[in-house]
């Protein structure tokens, strides 16, 4: 269903095919579908998608300037959204809920703004809190060293790397980005306190798997990962998809379609009945192919009749493409067009 991310097992090498044993592409399309369908209706960058309200609305009667401020600091995180690369990254995490059930978004600020970076699933590892939400990511990824110098300073790094920025610049290593709450709970939203970043809420810890060395610790006054599940068991800390829903009916689709497509091969390019010894030469079966058989012999080619029904395996397709797209809410989500719809729809 999502064949770019098919490396949360095994990785495999970049840039390769990773569609060669799929035969149909329904719940590909399908998943595409209702990412674009979510991020259309849900955080549509051409609208505005959110407004900032009071937690007590009863004080907005008292003073009407205090709508103007909420509408105007609501124009101001909308237009720090559409400078930065949120729209891109929420299709990915799209994607991620409708397949896997969990997709994990990091923001981060710079120099130029928020940056927004939908992480891997094979990357993240959450745990979750008392109330069942997520408070703890650990996520396991590669920098270059080139990329670990800029990131964190040499001084920071181990020898290792060091040497590897020197000499091999474009080598990777493995680096781990911790982010839990604090034990003693660190300081109140209004200031870092005496401890500057590290007594913040929510630790940050940046460990260099190679030389195993903390290269950067910090904190956050909120959780800078925001983990959605599209559902979750009781009991249980990863969510559940539409894909995992209608996997049955994925694998059994792509498993007859490739048995269709023997059957209508057969059909269409039969395989032949030779003699033995009727002919001189191999046998040439291409258009325009000429074969020489000795004289006098009534042998001939046939093909060899077949018993396949490749109507049954077109309409058993058709019905399990239907099953999929309806798992994925496709009937729903698209309209059915035509001029039978009314001003409304």
């Amino acid at each position: 269903m999502l064949p770019r991310r098919a490396d949360v097992i095994a990785r495999g090498p970049r840039g390769a095919r990773r569609t060669e044993k799929l035969f149909d592409a329904t719940a590909i399309h399908a998943n595409e579908l209702l990412a674009a369908a979510l991020h259309a209706m849900l955080t549509n960058p051409a609208t505005r998608w959110f407004d900032l309200r009071l937690a007590r609305p009863a004080a907005l009667r008292g003073d009407p300037s205090l709508r103007d401020w909420l509408k105007g600091e609501a124009d101001t995180l909308i237009g720090a959204f559409t400078e930065s690369n949120l729209a891109p990254q929420l299709h990915e995490l799209y994607l991620d809920l409708g397949c896997f059930g969990t997709g994990c978004l990091y923001v981060e600020e710079d120099r130029a703004g928020l940056r927004f970076s939908t992480r891997h699933p094979a990357e993240t590892y959450v745990a979750e809190n008392a109330h069942g939400l997520i408070d703890t990511v650990y996520r396991r990824f590669a920098f270059t060293a080139r990329q670990a110098v800029q990131a964190f300073g040499a001084e920071r790094l181990g020898a290792r790397l060091r040497g590897a920025a020197a000499k091999s610049p474009d080598e990777e290593f493995a680096f781990v980005h911790a982010v839990f709450p604090r034990a003693e709970g660190g300081a109140g939203p209004g200031g870092a306190g005496k401890g500057g970043s590290r007594s913040l809420p929510f630790a940050s810890v940046y460990v260099s798997v190679e030389d195993r060395v903390a290269v950067s610790e910090s904190g956050y006054h909120e959780f800078p990962y925001m983990v959605p599940r599209w559902a979750k068991v009781s009991g249980e800390v990863y969510g559940r998809s539409p894909g995992m829903t209608v996997l049955p009916d994925v694998k059994m689709l792509n498993e007859i379609c490739r048995t269709t497509l023997r059957a209508a091969q057969k059909a269409v390019d039969p395989p032949l009945m030779i003699p033995d010894d009727g002919f001189l030469g191999p046998v040439r079966a291409m258009p325009g192919g000429i074969n020489y058989y000795r004289a006098g012999t009534a042998d001939r080619n046939e093909p060899l009749a077949g018993g396949g029904n490749v109507g049954l395996g077109l309409e058993i397709e058709e019905r399990r493409r239907a099953q999929i797209r309806s798992a994925f809410f496709i009937d729903q989500l698209q309209l059915s067009g035509g001029p039978q719809m009314t001003a409304t729809e």
